[in-house]
Formats: C-alpha cells, structure tokens, sequence
C-alpha cells in the first residue's frame, strides 16, 4: 500500500492513478489521517 500526504499527491497524481490502475493500493492522507483510496473504476459489460 502507498501511503502519500496531499501536496505530495497533487506534484504526482499521474503516477499515482497509474499505480491505482496497475493494481497498486493508493491512499492519499491529511495530516496522517487516511483520506481516500484512488482505485480503478471497472469496465461495464455491454448487453
């Protein structure tokens, strides 16, 4: 799991969502204090 402060995600959100994308957990925290989760958004299936 990567854990990053906000300022830190903001210079680096491209990698971040790729990360996210590739599988990786991203968790994105205020003052040590988890925020978010950045997780992909999966596909829907066509009828």
């Amino acid at each position: 799991m990567k854990n990053i402060n906000i300022a830190e995600a903001r210079a680096n959100l491209s990698k971040l969502i790729d990360a996210a994308v590739a599988g990786e957990e991203v968790v994105i925290s205020r003052r040590n204090k988890p925020l978010v989760k950045l997780a992909p958004v999966k596909a829907k299936k066509k009828d």
